[in-house]
């Protein structure tokens, strides 16, 4: 993890969908 990705409304550590 290190970097944020925002899918649609959340927002995941590198890691989620």
């Amino acid at each position: 993890a290190g970097r944020h990705i925002q899918f649609g409304n959340q927002v995941s550590e590198d890691g989620g969908n």
